[in-house]
């Protein structure tokens, strides 16, 4: 179902959505969060083992129309390459 506005039920699910394109690409991590700040959605993770973090953020209005599936695997999908590579370099 297409994001429509940003509320905690859609939150949720995009979190969720993170939560399986992390899993997909083999990105380990131990934590998961998605807050709103602002007019932003601020996704941070966390690899305890490894002693990383990280913090992405993006614009809500751009959630707006699309399925969170999609809104993960685009917004994720810049930086996957080098977090597996790091991944394995640690």
């Amino acid at each position: 179902m297409k994001i429509r506005t940003i509320n905690p039920t859609n939150i949720n699910k995009l979190r969720n959505a993170f939560y399986d394109e992390l899993l997909n690409a083999g990105i380990r991590f131990d934590t998961i969060g998605l807050v709103e700040e602002e007019e932003q959605l601020v996704l941070f993770f966390e690899n305890k083992e490894k002693d990383t973090a990280n913090v992405i953020k993006f614009e809500q209005k751009g959630c707006i129309g699309y399925e969170p599936d999609f809104i993960a695997h685009e917004v994720l999908k810049p930086i996957i390459a080098d977090m597996k590579k790091r991944e394995t370099l640690n």
